[in-house]
Order: structure tokens, then C-alpha cells, then sequence
């Protein structure tokens, strides 16, 4: 019988860990793009192209300058619940965003993944947890693609 009690206990213990550990490993886009972008920069583009592999036809580009619709873009993506992850997907957006003081590469494709490349040329992969925001704000901006 303490057998059981035991192996219930460790299962228990292994479970709250392997919670905690996930919980540790989900973030925001706005806490990503809080670490990216240092203090003191301020966005002055976004710049967009949508690609296709299956349709070489279908690509489009956008950039976003005026200062209400980058607010938009950052503020109402803010909150968008993504996870760390080692998984690369087929890219179908390429999204570079200008600051003041650099330059910043991001990837994002259809099924939920981002790719953030940082400064220090490191890459960094994420799973979108629900909703994707970031591109429901692109696409309220469809008279800009070109």
C-alpha cells in the first residue's frame, strides 16, 4: 500500500514539473518584441511580403510607415500567446521590421509558427497558442498590398 502511495506522490511531483516547465517556456509576442528591440528604438517600418510556394503568382508586399497603423500592428499583437519551440515551418510570410537603430527578420507561416532572428543572428522558433493575431491585423490593412 505505500508502494502505491508513493508512485501516486511521483506521478504528481512529475506532472506539477512538467506543468511548471511549460508554463515557463510560453511568452507573448510583446514580451518577445520587448527583448528584441532595445530601449530607446522606436519602429519606423514594417515591411511585408506574402509568399506562396504552391502559387509563385500569388506574392504581395505591404509597408506599413504611418505611426497609427505600426501601433496597431505591435499593440494588438501584443498579447498573442506563443511557445518556444526547435519545430521550422514552410515560411509564407516575411516580415521586416526597421527601427531607428536596426533591423529585425521575421518569419511567419499559415499553421501558427514564427521565426524571430535577433540581432545577434541567433533564431528563435515559436508555436502561436490560439489565435493569430498578429496576421488578423495585417490583413485588416488589404488596401496596402501591392
Amino acid at each position: 500500500m505505500k508502494k502505491i502511495i508513493w508512485l501516486i506522490l511521483l506521478l504528481i511531483i512529475i506532472g506539477i514539473g512538467v506543468i511548471i516547465f511549460n508554463q515557463e517556456r510560453t511568452t507573448t509576442y510583446g514580451e518577445v518584441m520587448t527583448n528584441l528591440i532595445g530601449e530607446g528604438e522606436e519602429i519606423s517600418e514594417i515591411y511585408i511580403k506574402y509568399y506562396s510556394p504552391n502559387d509563385e503568382k500569388s506574392m504581395r508586399t505591404m509597408r506599413l510607415t504611418e505611426d497609427d497603423e505600426i501601433k496597431k500592428v505591435i499593440e494588438l499583437s501584443s498579447d498573442m500567446k506563443m511557445k518556444r519551440t526547435t519545430d521550422d515551418s514552410r515560411d509564407t510570410y516575411f516580415v521586416i521590421i526597421e527601427s531607428n537603430k536596426d533591423s529585425y527578420d521575421m518569419r511567419l507561416s499559415n499553421n501558427g509558427h514564427i521565426r524571430m532572428d535577433s540581432e545577434d543572428g541567433k533564431k528563435r522558433y515559436y508555436k502561436i497558442l490560439g489565435e493569430n493575431t498578429f496576421l488578423n491585423v495585417i490583413e485588416t490593412f488589404n488596401d496596402k498590398w501591392k
